[in-house]
């Protein structure tokens, strides 16, 4: 066997999991930038997805590389940010709080909120905390949640199918 040949088949493990993570990301991030009305939270949106997928395919026996902790993880951090997102509208009930400051707490709640549902049902999965935050910042409409729920099947997928030829890479 070659010496090329020997470097190439031990590299290439990293090699076709991070091809699959570029062309994945990549194809995220056409969808978030053709379809997303807001650019900081496409920005949120795929940097979260962007490390989802690097816990599944560099540390795949990780628990937070579980498809439950991811799917979990996702569900409960996106009901977060969408019940802090609605709960931004009673600034106007609360006239005592500056409106950005009340923006702000219901933005750091969502960071609570999903932590604590995370933790009570054993789901962590850290990049589904930041949906949470970029749902309450900037306003969203639903193709937003169906790239990020379509995205998360893709790699739950694509994780259960290839799941004997992922190697840890970190």
């Amino acid at each position: 066997m070659t010496k090329f040949k020997h470097i190439f088949l031990r590299l290439w493990p990293y090699i076709w999991q991070l091809s699959f993570i570029l062309v994945f990301m990549t194809l995220v991030l056409f969808a978030f930038g053709s379809l997303s009305t807001s650019i900081v939270l496409g920005a949120i949106g795929a940097s979260s997805l962007g490390a989802t997928c690097f816990i599944l395919f560099a540390t795949p026996q990780s628990d937070t590389a579980r498809v439950r902790h991811v799917w979990g993880g996702y569900i409960i951090g996106i009901s977060a940010g969408v019940i802090c997102h609605y709960g931004t509208n009673l600034d106007v009930v609360l006239p005592v709080i500056e409106p950005m400051a009340f923006h702000g707490l219901c933005a750091a709640f969502a960071i609570v909120l999903a932590s604590i549902g995370m933790a009570l049902f054993r789901l962590s999965h850290p990049p589904a905390i930041g949906m949470s935050l970029g749902l309450v910042l900037e306003p969203w409409d639903h193709w937003m949640l169906i790239i990020v729920f379509m995205a998360v099947i893709i790699l739950s997928a694509t994780k259960k199918l290839l799941y004997g030829r992922i190697k840890s890479l970190a």
